[in-house]
Formats: C-alpha cells, sequence, structure tokens
C-alpha cells in the first residue's frame, strides 16, 4: 500500500484496504525498512477525503446550475407564452379606435 501512495496511487491503496487503518503505528513500529507507514497512510486517508468533499462539491454545483437553467427556461417560457397574448389583443385595439 505505501508504494501505491507513493506514486499517488490512492484509489489502489483504498482498494486494497487502506482506509481501515486505524493509525495505531504498529506497522512503522515493526518494519525493518523503517518506512514511515502510518504517515503514508494519514496523507492518503487525507487526500482520498479531500477528493470526495471535491466530487459533492461537484455535484452540488452541478445540480444547482440544472435547478437554475431549469428555472430559467421556464420563466422565458411564460414569457413567450405573455408576448403571444398580448399580441392578437394589441392587433384588436387599433381596430377597436377606428371603428369608434
Amino acid at each position: 500500500m505505501a508504494a501505491l501512495i507513493r506514486t499517488d496511487n490512492l484509489e489502489g491503496a483504498a482498494r486494497l484496504g487502506e482506509d481501515r487503518c486505524i493509525g495505531c503505528g504498529s506497522c512503522s513500529w515493526v518494519c525493518p525498512s523503517h518506512i514511515p507507514l502510518v504517515q503514508y497512510f494519514h496523507y492518503a486517508n487525507g487526500m482520498l477525503t479531500q477528493q470526495e468533499e471535491e466530487r459533492r462539491r461537484n455535484e452540488r454545483t452541478k445540480t444547482l446550475v440544472e435547478a437554475h437553467h431549469l428555472r430559467l427556461e421556464k420563466l422565458a417560457a411564460a414569457k413567450r407564452a405573455t408576448q403571444t397574448a398580448r399580441k392578437p389583443a394589441a392587433a384588436k385595439a387599433p381596430n377597436d379606435k377606428a371603428s369608434a
């Protein structure tokens, strides 16, 4: 998992179970190569959390933009409907004045 995290393959490390690390430090304590495994796992957890928050924020923004576009379309349709309703009335008004 540390090798995957070192190469920024965080998804691969997560698939291997990196998220199950409780941060006790026993792996770093017994590592014969003195690799700071806990630090790698904390880094990966933080980056994965940050990526998930960014993904959620992007989804929320996308939802808000779609809702905004729907509101604009409804307003434009309502405006078109009122304009088409006014056109026949406006066409009748000059004829009514001329006959009076």
